[in-house]
């Protein structure tokens, strides 16, 4: 298995590569329904004490703050014609400043044109994820790529998000 750090993102256009599936967006958004539940229940009383704010057309929305978060993928893949160089796992995701993509492992194709593939990976998201997909690189674009079994779960960091932002509308409620 492979740990890559934020370091070994890149922007996707750069990078040739073979789309292998779309992750469904239950993966890599909201990993705790229970906590997004909570926090708009809390929101949503929160607002019925607020005053409401007009909004000042020079007042500039905040920047979003970089979010880490970390995904397993893993891989099963045939080829057709086992490739030259060693290919790689990519993760495709797309946030506010774009689309880019990080190697989740890379390995030499086995006699047998077959190889597993798996890694853990962690980058910073700015604003939502809008999409993510899984893709291979380092192959050529005549190759025909089988994928046995695929598997994306987002993992960690992102459970410690749902926490912080828990506890934060606990402090304001017992302010």
């Amino acid at each position: 298995m492979n740990e890559v750090d934020t370091d070994g993102v890149f922007p996707a256009p750069l990078i040739e590569k073979h789309f292998l599936a779309e992750i469904p967006e239950s993966t890599f958004r909201q990993s705790n329904p229970a906590a997004a539940k909570a926090v708009a229940k809390t929101n949503k009383f929160i607002r019925l004490f607020q005053k409401k704010q007009q909004y000042n057309r020079t007042q500039r929305a905040k920047p979003a703050h970089p979010v880490c978060v970390e995904f397993n993928a893993a891989a099963w893949l045939r080829f057709d014609t086992k490739p030259e160089k060693p290919v790689s796992l990519l993760l495709v995701f797309e946030d506010s400043r774009g689309e880019f993509a990080v190697i989740a492992d890379e390995s030499v194709v086995s006699e047998e044109r077959q190889v597993m593939l798996s890694g853990t990976v962690c980058f910073e998201s700015i604003g939502e994820l809008k999409r993510m997909s899984v893709h291979c690189a380092g192959t050529d674009h005549t190759t025909k790529i089988i994928v046995d079994e695929l598997h994306v779960q987002k993992i960690g960091k992102a459970n410690e998000n749902d926490k912080q932002e828990l506890n934060e509308v606990q402090r304001y409620l017992t302010g």
